[in-house]
Order: structure tokens, then C-alpha cells, then sequence
């Protein structure tokens, strides 16, 4: 099993912390699951799941992106490919995402 870097923790500690902020005042989308994958890596003991999404915010072209779901499997396995799952991008940062709750 592999642990995560400790500066590449504390960078998954500061985006867990903005979950429920980007929920509230982010710009709703939708993240169309392409691909998902567990990872041998760990955050606090968890195992990271890597989903590859297409997003669509209705405001620029679709963009493809590799979403590190830091939560676990528990809550990811729901991930199907193909279906679409609400994300809220971050209205000034559109690399700032967050999927699903």
C-alpha cells in the first residue's frame, strides 16, 4: 500500500475543508463518469479512487479531467460509467471541482 507525501496531504486535508463551500457557492454541473479506478495510494488510511469525468457546466466546451475522489470507495462505488453525477466548479478557479456528495 502506498501513503500519500505529506505536502500532497496537507493539499487533500485544504480541499476536503472546501467540500462543503463549493457545494454551497460553487456553479452547479454535471460530471459524466468515463472511467473509475481504486488507487493502491491512501489519504488518513483510505484508499483514493480515481475517476477520469467529463464536465459540463453549460458555460464553456465539455473538458475531460481526472477526478481524485479523496472519500473512498464506500461512497464512490455508487460510480457508474456512463451516468452523470452533480459537481460544483468553483466560480473562480475552474480547475477547483467537486463530485458528488
Amino acid at each position: 500500500m502506498n501513503t500519500i507525501e505529506v505536502s500532497e496531504e496537507a493539499v487533500f486535508d485544504a480541499r476536503f475543508r472546501d467540500a462543503a463551500r463549493l457545494i454551497a457557492e460553487g456553479r452547479e454541473a454535471k460530471a459524466t463518469l468515463l472511467n473509475r479506478e481504486t488507487s493502491e495510494r491512501r489519504y488518513r488510511g483510505v484508499q483514493l479512487v480515481i475517476g477520469t469525468f467529463e464536465i459540463d457546466d453549460g458555460e464553456s466546451e465539455p473538458r475531460t479531467i481526472v477526478y481524485e475522489h479523496i472519500f473512498g470507495p464506500a461512497l464512490a462505488r455508487h460510480w457508474r460509467p456512463g451516468r452523470a453525477y452533480d459537481a460544483w466548479v468553483d466560480r473562480d478557479d475552474p480547475d477547483n471541482i467537486y463530485i458528488g456528495r
